[in-house]
């Protein structure tokens, strides 16, 4: 494998481990979740093995490092977008629990995505979050409040994703 210069090697290795940092926090948090009283509705197998994912998905990125070429971080960040929603699921409210709020987990992804990634690559990864929210809300099934609860995600999504751009060019 050819070197990268070290100014991109750099950039690289700075990229993967703000990615290790943002997994191994999720895992840590959403541990904490399942230690802390919590609804008696959630699924805490599921919820553990998000937690589980997430944890491996932050290790593969501290340990691959500069090594990782950006599709597997964009891919990684997708695969971070299917554990939000995977969360969503177990969380109880399929199960007559109350609604966490979780959803604004995915502004991490978009956060960064719009960082991180070009254009092209920012609106895949929002495009990815309005699709796998859709089909979450269709899962969980929130009566008629999913319409407006996936308009207000989605336009936060696109908010957030367009003001760091804007930031970082």
């Amino acid at each position: 494998m050819q070197e990268l210069p070290d100014e991109i090697a750099g950039a690289r290795r700075k990229q993967a481990s703000h990615m290790a940092a943002l997994f191994g926090a999720a895992a840590l948090v959403t541990l904490i979740g399942l230690l802390a009283p919590h609804q008696p509705q959630a699924d805490d197998a599921g919820i553990a093995a998000v937690a589980a994912a997430a944890a491996a998905l932050g290790t593969i990125a501290f340990v691959g490092g500069v090594r990782l070429p950006q599709i597997a971080l964009q891919l990684a960040l997708a695969a971070g977008t299917v554990l939000i929603s995977l969360a969503l699921v177990f969380n109880g409210e399929r199960a007559g629990g109350a609604a966490g709020g979780d959803e604004v987990y995915y502004l991490w992804v978009v956060l960064y995505a719009a960082y991180y990634f070009g254009r092209a690559a920012i609106v895949v990864q929002v495009a990815w979050i309005a699709i796998a929210y859709a089909v979450t809300l269709a899962v969980v099934d929130p009566g008629p409040i999913a319409g407006s609860r996936w308009l207000t995600l989605v336009g936060l999504v696109i908010g957030a994703a367009t003001l760091i751009r804007l930031l970082t060019e």
